[in-house]
């Protein structure tokens, strides 16, 4: 399941549905529920019934999670996965039945980030999700906010360092390097505040996993298969 794309899923469901699929075999689990929720929400609900449509399903799953919040939180998501809808990193060709086989557009986490990820779409989507901190008190919504807002902190923190990353290459000098350090350090705060001393993800209030039950190494390295980030994140 690609769990960028909301529309991938719900004509994934559909194509199952046409060539008679009986089961389908998870591999791993539902990892990230905060920047990924709806999307696992979509799928469950099209695939118990395949006429729903996704952006209706992505407007009750808003109203239901984040309450008077709904607003800001439907401009957040519709904001990320109008990028995401563009989406063509593949690393095995025949993953995909819409790309051309060999082709690799999207091949790194650094071309990945930069480009579905730019500085305007962030500040859109930090800025909606601020509106909605402050639309809902209710502790239930909250903690679902604080569970998208911990997810979208790595991801716009990672895409601001190969943002960087790609400014100091094009213009090195200890100004654009120091943007970066920044970012960098940045980087290592946080994961400190989700980490343990012996690299364990510390209990997060409401939910009984984060980053999908990985390890600090194992974030740190971009992934539990021998980790895919580049340079300077390594």
């Amino acid at each position: 399941v690609d769990v960028g794309r909301i529309k991938k899923v719900d004509s994934q469901v559909k194509r199952f549905v046409q060539s008679g699929v009986a089961g389908i075999y998870l591999c791993g689990a539902f990892e990230n529920m905060g920047l990924e929720g709806p999307v696992y929400y979509v799928y469950g609900k099209t695939l118990g019934d395949p006429s729903l449509n996704e952006a209706e399903l992505l407007g009750d799953y808003c109203r239901a999670a984040f309450g008077k919040a709904r607003a800001p939180m439907l401009k957040f998501f519709e904001a990320m996965y109008a990028r995401l809808e563009a989406f063509s990193l593949t690393n095995r060709p025949n993953y995909r039945s819409d790309a051309p086989a060999g082709v690799r557009t999207f091949s790194t986490p650094e071309d990945f980030y930069c480009h579905f990820f730019p500085a305007k779409l962030l500040a859109e989507m930090a800025a909606n999700l601020e509106r909605a901190k402050a639309a809902d008190a209710d502790p239930e919504v909250q903690a679902r906010l604080s569970l998208v807002e911990q997810e979208f902190a790595y991801v716009r923190n990672l895409a601001s360092i190969f943002q960087l990353y790609r400014a100091y290459r094009l213009r090195p000098g200890w100004h654009s390097f120091d943007l970066l350090a920044a970012e960098l350090d940045q980087r290592e705060a946080l994961l400190k505040t989700w980490f343990d001393d012996k690299g364990n993800a510390k209990a997060f209030d409401g939910w009984t996993r984060f980053m999908g039950g990985a390890t600090l190494a194992e974030v740190r390295a971009g992934g539990r298969l021998g980790g895919t980030l580049s340079a300077p994140v390594n």
